[in-house]
C-alpha cells in the first residue's frame, strides 16, 4: 500500500483547516497568528465548513509552524474576520508564580491562581495532542494531554466585533 505525503502549504491568517480527528472525521481550526482556533464543529466531509455566522471554538492554542504548514491538516475555506489570541497563563516552575501573557501586547502581568482559572497554558502543542484534545473534548471530558495544569474549559465565541464571551463548562 503506498501513501502518499501531502503537499506542504502556506498559511496565513483566516485559513481555515481540516483536521481529521479518525473514523472519516473532521474538525476544523482557523489559524490566527501561528495559532489554531479548533471550532466545535465536526463533518464527515471536509469541504462542509462551520458556519462563520456562529464562531464558537473549543480552544485555542499555538502549535508548531509545521504542524500548520505540513499539509496533514489541508487548508479548506477562509474566514476574513479579523480576529486576536486570547490572554495565556504561564507558571513559573521553580516560585510557582502565576502570570498572565497577552499575545497582543506581547506583555507579561503577575496573577493568581484565580486570575487564570479559564485561561489556556502558554505553551506550543504537536499535532497528534491537538487531535487527541480535540477529541476528548467533543466527548466531554478532560485530555490526558492537560496533565496537572489548571485549565478548565471554556468555550469561547467571536463576532464580527471580535472576542465576545467565555462560558465556564
Amino acid at each position: 500500500m503506498t501513501t502518499t505525503k501531502p503537499k506542504r502549504q502556506r498559511v496565513k491568517d483566516g485559513d481555515i483547516l481540516a483536521i481529521p480527528i479518525g473514523h472519516e472525521l473532521y474538525a476544523f481550526g482557523r489559524v490566527i497568528d501561528g495559532a489554531i482556533a479548533v471550532y466545535n464543529y465536526t463533518s464527515e466531509d471536509m469541504n462542509k465548513l462551520p458556519d462563520l455566522e456562529d464562531r464558537h471554538f473549543l480552544f485555542i492554542v499555538t502549535v508548531y509552524v509545521d504542524v500548520l504548514s505540513s499539509g496533514e491538516w489541508p487548508r479548506v475555506g477562509r474566514d476574513n474576520l479579523k480576529l486576536s489570541l486570547p490572554r495565556y497563563f504561564k507558571r513559573d516552575q521553580i516560585s510557582g508564580k502565576y502570570s498572565i501573557y497577552d499575545c497582543n501586547e506581547e506583555k507579561e502581568y503577575p496573577a493568581t491562581r484565580d486570575d487564570c482559572i479559564g485561561m489556556e497554558k502558554l505553551a506550543v502543542w504537536h499535532k497528534e495532542i491537538v487531535e487527541e484534545r480535540i477529541r476528548d473534548s467533543l466527548k466531554g471530558v478532560r485530555s490526558r494531554t492537560l496533565g496537572e495544569c489548571e485549565w478548565i474549559p471554556v468555550h469561547i465565541k467571536y463576532d464580527e466585533h471580535g472576542y465576545v464571551e467565555s462560558s465556564k463548562n
